[in-house]
């Protein structure tokens, strides 16, 4: 009888298997056999379900629902999409230089100037991410577990195995003692490599500015988001960052929370975000032990700003360089749902909330905080924004995607 049930399993997670390579041809080898395995079983049958009645649920959701800017962002007053203008100013006063809040697609609130371009930080890596999907989308890479050592560059030893999933949770090893997934590292050099992987080499720009600003802007990529300034990168220590004003830089925060959706058009499939725009890192995962700054950067890429291993937060809570908040675990305060693009240590902020409609952006030149605490101050900031909804149960928003 065990043997029969056994082999019973064992043919299910087979036939499993097989459907999810089916459904989702992109999906990377780690993903099918977590989604195929006996234990998660039931959740490998619901995203095929879900995928099987999303082409149709696109077709019946009214995309008047979901507003989209044009050339500008449409404005609303607070009190007319359910927010408090008070709690919004108190926002703006507390966080200082500039931003934009988007609710349900319009402006409800400014501050500071919003027709300079920023230079921004580790807020830009999830630009990175957000490429990559459109390479594997478009048959350039296999998956997120592909390995780079396919795009020429020379590995060594240990670093052979490192694939583009760990480079984007920060999990890659490279310049640090231990190998690809053993130890988390925030880590500016594991960054760069990615960075320059996925632009110079999948992209063949050779990290080149302009070429990368055509690659981004392509009209089957983020071009369909009609940015005000089309000049979305510049260059700084070697390495492209994103050079954007707030309400920009708020377009594609509402790409991501729309799930690559834009005007009803879907660029990117929306399980790329449902299934890497959340946790990556496994909440077990201890912090790397060694390595020093610029040690074993023998690729030579440079660091895209920082250190190798800045901050222990990060297992639970990290995933293709965006900081979530499943189970609460870094901001009490705000939906589980929240998930943020997060540059300098609270500087600078892309907060994007799907059960809200909402999305804040915001930069300074001023308050950055510690790296081994900062979701401290986050979880204050996004109390406050949060604090700002009427009425949580009456957010209606509702994502197209397909």
């Amino acid at each position: 009888m065990k043997t029969q049930k056994y082999n019973e399993l064992l043919i299910s997670s087979i036939l499993l298997s097989s459907l999810l390579i089916a459904s989702f041809p992109s999906l990377g080898a780690t993903d099918i056999l977590e989604l195929s395995s006996a234990t998660n079983y039931g959740k490998g049958l619901r995203l095929i379900a879900k995928q099987l009645t999303l082409s149709k649920n696109s077709m019946l959701a009214d995309s008047s629902k979901v507003k989209f800017p044009e050339k500008k962002w449409r404005r609303k007053i607070p009190g007319s999409l359910g927010l408090k203008k008070k709690e919004l100013d108190r926002l703006a006063r507390t966080i200082g230089g500039a931003g934009v809040v988007i609710k349900d697609g319009y402006i409800v609130k400014t501050w500071g100037s919003q027709t300079t371009k920023y230079l921004w930080g580790s807020a830009s890596k999830p630009i990175f991410s957000t490429l990559l999907f459109f390479a594997i989308n478009e048959g350039r890479v296999a998956s997120v577990d592909e390995k780079i050592k396919k795009w020429g560059w020379k590995l060594k030893g240990k670093d052979r195995q490192i694939s583009f999933r760990n480079l984007a949770n920060m999990t890659s090893g490279y310049t640090r003692i231990e190998a690809s997934g053993q130890r988390w590292s925030y880590n500016d050099f594991g960054f760069g490599l990615y960075a320059k992987t996925i632009l110079g080499k999948v992209y063949k720009t050779r990290n080149n500015k302009n070429a990368g600003i055509r690659v981004a802007l392509h009209k089957r990529r983020l071009g369909k988001l009609q940015f005000e300034n089309r000049q979305i990168f510049a260059k700084k220590k070697g390495h492209l960052r994103a050079y954007l004003t707030v309400q920009d830089f708020a377009r594609i925060g509402w790409f991501w929370l729309n799930k690559g959706n834009w005007k009803g058009e879907q660029l990117l499939p929306s399980w790329f975000f449902s299934n890497y725009m959340r946790a990556g890192v496994s909440s077990s995962l201890k912090q790397s032990e060694g390595g020093k700054y610029g040690a074993g950067d023998y690729l030579g890429v440079g660091t895209y700003g920082g250190k190798g291993s800045q901050t222990p937060l990060g297992p639970g809570v990290y995933g293709f360089n965006w900081w979530t908040n499943e189970r609460r675990r870094m901001w009490p305060n705000a939906p589980s749902d929240a998930v943020q693009a997060n540059g300098h240590w609270n500087k600078q902020a892309v907060t994007v909330i799907p059960s809200l409609g909402i999305v804040a952006v915001w930069y300074r030149n001023h308050g950055g905080d510690d790296p081994r605490t900062f979701k401290k101050p986050m979880n204050g900031y996004l109390k406050i924004l949060v604090g700002s909804v009427i009425a949580l149960k009456n957010s209606n928003h509702t994502i197209l995607d397909g």
